[in-house]
Parts: C-alpha cells; sequence; structure tokens
C-alpha cells in the first residue's frame, strides 16, 4: 500500500514539474522583457531570443512527457 501511494505522489509532483515550468518561464520571460525593466539591465537581443527557444524546448519536454504519461 505505502509503495502504491508514493508512486502516486511522484506522479502527481512530476506532472505538475513538467506542466507549470514552461508557463512559469514565459511569465519570468514577460516579466524582464517588459517596459517597466531599465534598457540597462534588460538581456540583449540573443538573450531574448535564447530565452524563447528555452521555453519551446520546456514546452515541448511537457507535451512529450503527457504523452507519454497517457498512451501507457
Amino acid at each position: 500500500f505505502l509503495m502504491s501511494s508514493f508512486k502516486t505522489l511522484i506522479d502527481i509532483a512530476t506532472t505538475l514539474s513538467f506542466l507549470t515550468t514552461p508557463v512559469l518561464a514565459f511569465l519570468i520571460h514577460r516579466c524582464i522583457m517588459s517596459k517597466d525593466i531599465p534598457q540597462e539591465v534588460m538581456p540583449g537581443r540573443f538573450l531574448w531570443a535564447y530565452s524563447l527557444f528555452c521555453i519551446g524546448v520546456l514546452t515541448a519536454f511537457a507535451v512529450g512527457y503527457l504523452y507519454l504519461l497517457l498512451a501507457r
């Protein structure tokens, strides 16, 4: 019984982590790139593009994880 409920706990924690990470990364990206941040501390174009690329990778991992989770 204990191992079954522990596996369920790990599955829930992993699913929530994979699904919330791209959302949080996007929100942080929007905050740091907003007009409220002074121009001298705002990241350049390379980091802006790299940030969007990483958000895309995180989203792909989340979709892949959901596919693997629902396919079993």
